[in-house]
């Protein structure tokens, strides 16, 4: 397993906001996490990412307890994640955005020598090269030039993924990634996931676009009042009677 969350439980001022939360992702998953408003699905992305510390419960990942770890030892460790509002340089190029997703992996780097200041010739033009090629491989390449400003929300998304990608995650968090997207986007998102999923991305997705979850999950959790109420294949989860009386409906 790549991630194992055991026993989690998460107490706001009385408030149970997890209660007992058991699931796991393989290496090279993509699952899925869904439920009503107010289940707890981003309290859990923010504790696994370190930005929230559990009442109870342990995290591991890759074998190696990191429960309440700081949010950049975590990212350190191969654990990205995006938010539900898309947090982009506006100003930047979209080649220039994916250059910053490198910066996990330069050594006394900070992220504006890739932006101007001096930098190792020779490392700057493999990372360009590694910046290319994966604005290729996401067909984001015929709008490397642009600033992010000028592209549609959609767009931007897929930039922040793209940067995403560039920090060589092991696991890749999303939270509401198709949030404010027209249909037309969403569809586009969803191939846009599709090549990550085929890049062999492990990803946990939290979503109210069940559609999306269906389609581009292998396995999907469903939570409700803090609880996991039924973990499985898609088909088989959309069918449970708990999930349709508590979330799908009938």
């Amino acid at each position: 397993m790549l991630l194992q969350v055991k026993d989690l439980t998460k107490k706001f001022r009385g408030l149970m906001a997890l209660r007992g939360v058991n699931f796991s992702l393989a290496k090279g998953e993509v699952l899925g996490l869904i439920g009503p408003n107010g289940a707890g699905k981003t309290t859990v992305i923010n504790i696994i990412s370190g930005f929230l510390k559990p009442t109870e419960g342990k995290i591991f990942f890759q074998g190696r307890e990191i429960t309440g770890f700081p949010p950049e030892k975590i990212a350190r460790l191969g654990i990205l994640r995006t938010f539900q509002h898309v947090q982009i340089f506006r100003e930047l190029t979209v080649l220039e955005n994916v250059l910053l997703g490198f910066t996990r992996h330069l050594k006394r780097r900070l992220w504006h020598d890739l932006l101007g200041l001096p930098l190792a010739r020779r490392e700057e033009k493999e990372i360009r090269e590694k910046a290319q090629e994966i604005l290729a491989l996401l067909g984001l390449a015929d709008i490397a030039s642009m600033p992010a400003y000028e592209l549609p929300y959609g767009k931007q998304r897929q930039v922040v993924l793209a940067r995403a990608v560039a920090s060589r995650p092991e696991l890749l968090l999303l939270d509401e990634p198709a949030a404010g997207l027209s249909s037309s986007e969403t569809k586009e998102l969803l191939l846009f996931l599709k090549k990550l999923k085929d890049m062999g991305l492990a990803m946990l997705i939290v979503d109210h676009d069940v559609e999306l979850i269906w389609e581009i999950c292998d396995r999907v959790a469903v939570l409700a009042f803090g609880e996991v109420i039924a973990c499985g294949a898609p088909s088989q989860v959309r069918q449970d009677p708990k999930v349709v009386e508590v979330y799908l409906g009938s």
